[in-house]
């Protein structure tokens, strides 16, 4: 029966590795909600209200990863695969409003400390536990995620990848302002907001890494300079064909669209040209995945109008 609930194994592998993300994200942040409090730690706060971002985007991927695997349908021919590429753009959204909210938020603290003289609180041991626990379980999700995310092949799952690795950062520097504050005295304090905006810059650069490739997928952006070139040599490799022009490529979530055209002798029969087109197909997909979409259209040697894209 569970088995039934998703599309393909990809998906379900996919799911898999966001539902261990998000466990562990719901225990972390009820943990540091309840040690920011008890250890009158706002840097704790804060990091646990990161760590319900985290939340509200790995629910957000799980559900439109569900869509981006659904099978081609009649309003779909290309299939789904664009949700998982608006999640991506989603995630890297939020990790851009976090980090700016983050930012604002750090800055106004150090105003209070330095132009306000508002004392910043000395915080209690459980929150320098709490801090190290979280380092260290976001270690282990990055690496993790990052691997997943190699295998099937899912842009969605690098973006959660990026994020658990963030959090890593956030917990470090909350960890750093809190051992400052606990061990050199108040008038290191100030460390930790200052730490928690360099933090929130990277977080904002990282954000905005990870959004300008999704933007570009959803703008039809054509695929890598590398891959086109594994698919000039494919090309070239069949001795029938005499030319070929017109490559266009694009991505459809974790699959390719490869369109080409391509020349061969007039006199060939139309079953030999076919042949032809369905070899090159397969090479394709061989070389970048069963799903890869391929077009190949067929013109004889004599054409010669129709070489400029």
């Amino acid at each position: 029966m569970l088995k039934n609930l998703f599309y393909s194994q990809r998906e379900k592998n996919i799911f898999i590795a966001t539902l261990i993300g998000t466990a562990v994200n719901i225990l972390l942040m009820i943990i540091k909600f309840i040690a920011g409090i008890l250890g009158h730690s706002s840097a704790m706060i804060a990091d646990a209200a990161n760590s319900l971002s985290d939340f509200i985007t790995d629910f957000t991927m799980l559900l439109f990863v569900r869509i981006s695997c659904k099978p081609s349908d009649e309003h779909h021919r290309y299939g789904h695969g664009k949700y998982e590429t608006l999640a991506s753009a989603l995630i890297a959204i939020a990790m851009i409003i976090l980090g700016i909210s983050l930012l604002v938020g750090s800055v106004d603290k150090v105003l209070d400390a330095v132009i306000r003289h508002i004392p910043i609180i000395t915080p209690e041991p459980i929150a320098l536990i709490t801090a190290i626990v979280t380092i260290v379980f976001k270690t282990i999700l990055f690496f993790y995620t990052k691997r997943q995310s190699i295998q099937l092949k899912s842009s969605s799952l690098r973006a959660k990848a990026f994020d658990h690795r963030n959090d890593v950062f956030i917990s470090t520097a909350v960890l750093i302002g809190i051992s400052a504050a606990m061990f050199l005295g108040k008038g290191w304090a100030m460390l930790e907001p200052i730490a928690a905006s360099v933090v929130s810059i990277i977080i904002i650069y990282t954000g905005t890494s990870l959004l300008m490739p999704a933007v570009g997928e959803l703008l039809e952006k054509s695929l890598p300079k590398e891959v086109q070139e594994s698919i000039h040599s494919v090309l070239r490799e069949e001795p029938r064909i005499l030319s070929y022009h017109k490559i266009h490529t694009r991505s459809i979530g974790s699959r390719y669209a490869i369109e080409a055209d391509i020349r061969v002798k007039g006199s060939m029969s139309v079953s030999e040209a076919h042949r032809i087109t369905q070899e090159i197909e397969d090479r394709l997909c061989n070389e970048f995945g069963e799903q890869t979409h391929v077009i190949i259209h067929v013109e004889p040697e004599e054409e010669t109008d129709r070489d400029q894209d």
